[in-house]
């Protein structure tokens, strides 16, 4: 490695594949964290991501959990954008899975 370049440890920004190594997942999976906005990240240009190294760390923070634990309780529990639109989705195929029978005379009588 060249002398003036810094090291992945070093560095402030990170690529995807970099992040990726360093949560030790997929880079396909570190790309969709990202799409969700769960891992927050900045891009360059049309094709180039960077992920900060500070940020990174903190996304680990906040999403920690107690192993062995039932109720789990991830980061401050105030919800992200990627969490509020799986609930929106569960929510809306509760109601259309119940919105049926709950009309249904024949699911009464």
């Amino acid at each position: 490695m060249d002398a003036k370049t810094p090291s992945i440890g070093e560095r402030a920004w990170l690529t995807v594949p970099e992040a990726a190594e360093e949560l030790h997942i997929p880079r396909t999976r570190c790309y969709e964290l990202i799409q969700r906005g769960e891992l927050p990240a900045v891009r360059i240009g049309e094709r180039s991501i960077r992920v900060n190294r500070a940020e990174l760390e903190q996304f680990l923070f906040d999403s920690r959990r107690v192993a062995g634990s039932k109720s789990v309780v991830v980061g401050d529990g105030k919800r992200g954008p990627g969490e509020l639109r799986l609930l929106q989705r569960v929510a809306a195929g509760i109601r259309e899975f119940w919105s049926p029978l709950a009309c249904s005379k024949e699911t009464v009588a």
